[in-house]
């Protein structure tokens, strides 16, 4: 019982399964026939190429004789003499062309000679037919004698290769298994390539994790610190002592009547447009001149400015304890290391985004490894029926 045997029943290969079992010595096996191929087709073309080397000889005597016919001798119209002429010359520039072509054909590869070498004598019988029928009204008998032999030779060489129909096709099999087979190697060396970027990228996820459960420990050990305790009251002392500078500010904004002071400078434009702004972007404008403007400005128009002094005098004293108390607190050393959580964690995010991509593709290329085993078992079973 031969190894593919148990599939001759079968119309196809119906699972990756079956070809996987036997799919393991398919290079052997192929090997194996191949060489018999191999043997066998050197032998074939050993004799094709003899039968060449007979048909070459057989020929230049047939067109020695054709060039020496004497035409002239003929009794018949010079008219007719000369188309026989040029119909000679015409036939045996083509018969030579003929034997040029069939030398340059490739003798080494059974398969592509036979697709070959009917193709040359198609062309070499389309061209020649009409200057054949003109040359042989005056020398008929040579004429056919080479030709009778040119279809001979073809006839033979037909017989030759339908007799080695089934090696030539196994041999074509066996050439695309090859094929098939290099594919498959391809395609293993893929699969490998990216099982290897997979665990690559795993190994990157692991790290990052634990990278990332490192300065979490680390975190931790910060906030439970007496300094980073002592710095994280001085930051909300901080931020408490904003929102009391921020009501003092909206205190001496409302200490500020705006309706009152446009009135009275809405014919000076510039004063206008100072008070406008003022009163609409308080806080940059207060910011930008400590106050400094709108106390000229009511000392200009003689208005009373003491209460609106002295709440400037508060918050500018309130700023320099703000500056002063903020000098002294440090950077939160714990932002740093969560940012950097932050940033490890979306590259592992990506990493993962990425392994879902290669699995994809894994997968894709795994069914086609499979359905190139089907077939190269299906392939490999012809060969060994």
């Amino acid at each position: 019982m031969g190894i593919f045997d148990f599939l001759k029943n079968k119309n196809v290969v119906e699972s990756g399964e079956v070809a996987d079992l036997f799919f393991g010595n398919v290079r052997e096996k192929l090997d194996e026939r191949s060489n018999v191929l191999v043997k066998n087709e050197a032998e074939v073309l050993r004799e094709i190429k003899k039968g060449f080397d007979d048909f070459y000889v057989f020929v230049e005597e047939k067109l020695a004789i054709l060039e020496g016919v004497d035409i002239e001798s003929k009794k018949e119209h010079e008219r007719v003499k000369l188309l026989v002429r040029q119909g000679l010359d015409k036939y045996v520039d083509f018969v030579r062309g003929l034997l040029k072509d069939l030398k340059a054909l490739e003798k080494n590869d059974l398969d592509v000679f036979s697709r070959e070498v009917s193709e040359v004598f198609d062309v070499f019988e389309m061209r020649s037919y009409k200057v054949y029928d003109r040359a042989t009204y005056l020398i008929g008998d040579e004429m056919s004698s080479v030709r009778s032999g040119i279809r001979k030779f073809r006839a033979d060489l037909i017989k030759v290769l339908k007799k080695n129909k089934k090696l030539i096709e196994n041999l074509e099999v066996v050439r695309s298994v090859e094929l098939k087979l290099s594919e498959v190697e391809k395609v293993e060396a893929d699969l490998k390539n990216f099982r290897r970027g997979i665990e690559e990228n795993n190994v990157k996820i692991d790290d990052g994790k634990k990278k990332i459960r490192e300065l979490e420990v680390e975190v931790e050990v910060i906030k439970k610190g007496s300094e980073y305790i002592l710095n994280l009251e001085r930051r909300e002392g901080i931020e408490i002592f904003w929102a009391r500078l921020d009501d003092e500010i909206t205190k001496l904004r409302g200490l500020i009547d705006f309706k009152k002071l446009a009135s009275v400078v809405h014919g000076n434009q510039k004063e206008f447009e100072f008070v406008k702004n003022y009163r609409d972007f308080f806080v940059l404008e207060f910011s930008r001149d400590g106050g400094s403007g709108i106390i000229e400005l009511f000392k200009s128009l003689n208005m009373r400015v003491v209460e609106i002094e002295a709440q400037i005098f508060l918050i500018k004293k309130m700023k320099r304890e703000l500056d002063e108390e903020s000098k002294i607190v440090v950077e939160d050393s714990t932002i740093s290391k969560l940012e950097e959580v932050k940033k490890i964690s979306e590259k592992i995010k990506e990493l993962e985004i990425d392994n879902v991509r290669i699995g994809g593709r894994l997968k894709e290329f795994g069914l086609k490894l499979e359905g190139l085993k089907v077939e190269v078992v299906e392939e490999m079973r012809n060969v060994f029926n």
